[in-house]
Order: C-alpha cells, then structure tokens, then sequence
C-alpha cells in the first residue's frame, strides 16, 4: 500500500495517517482539504480528494496535483490508496 499524502498548492508533501489508522472518516477530509469534499481518481488508481468548490473560491493551482489527476486541480489534497476511504 502507497503512503498517503497531503499536498499543498506550493507542491510542500506531507505523509500522513487516518486518526483512527485505518481510514480516514468525512470529518478528516474536509479538514484536510478545506470544504466539501470531490474525490478524483488519479493516474495511477489511488483517490484524490481535494476541495469540491476550489475552483469557485479561487484556490491557488496545485501542480504536482494536477500531475497526478491528469487535470487542473487547484487548493489542498490528499491522496491516498481507495481502501483508506470510510
């Protein structure tokens, strides 16, 4: 199983682990992201969940994100494997 990782607009990464070590639960997430949550599946098959209203609040772009998600992705996301999703 990939670490799961937050990353931030600036492209700073941190690993990080469910509160409860074996998922994270909605509450964790939208912590982490900043808002509602919008899960998008990344290029290698993992879930990335990132601000569901980034866009219209006008978060900063996320590069590396966006690498990942093969899209524009914009704010603070995590991605981890999908079995770590409550």
């Amino acid at each position: 199983m990939e670490p799961s990782i937050i990353i931030q607009p600036d492209g700073t990464r941190r690993l990080v682990e469910p509160q409860d070590d074996e998922s994270f639960d909605l509450e964790e997430l939208q912590a982490i992201v900043g808002g509602y949550i919008q899960l998008v599946t990344t290029l290698d098959d993992r879930y990335m969940i990132c601000d569901e209203d980034g866009l219209s609040k006008q978060l900063p772009v996320n590069d590396l994100a966006s690498i990942y998600a093969g899209q524009v992705i914009v704010g603070t996301v995590l991605i981890c494997d999908k079995n770590l999703l409550t």
